[in-house]
């Protein structure tokens, strides 16, 4: 990789701030289908949970950046 953009710098605390929740949800479909749930099941129920929690921390849904297909 540092042959192809040498001047590269990685900014770690730019790169912390960006690691979000949203982020991660897709992990968590992937371990929902790993531990035998239906894609589609996995993706809505992780889908759910997520705006859950974002409910429970005073979020609106205007404020979460996730951007799901609507099913």
């Amino acid at each position: 990789m540092l042959e192809a953009v040498p001047a590269l710098k990685v900014c770690e605390r730019n790169l912390q701030a960006a690691m979000t929740e949203d982020l991660f949800v897709t992990d968590e479909v992937y371990k929902r289908v790993a531990a035998g749930a239906p894609f589609r099941e996995a993706y809505a129920s992780a889908k759910e949970d997520f705006f859950k929690r974002k409910a429970e921390q005073g979020a609106s849904s205007d404020d979460v950046t996730l951007n799901f297909a609507k099913a």
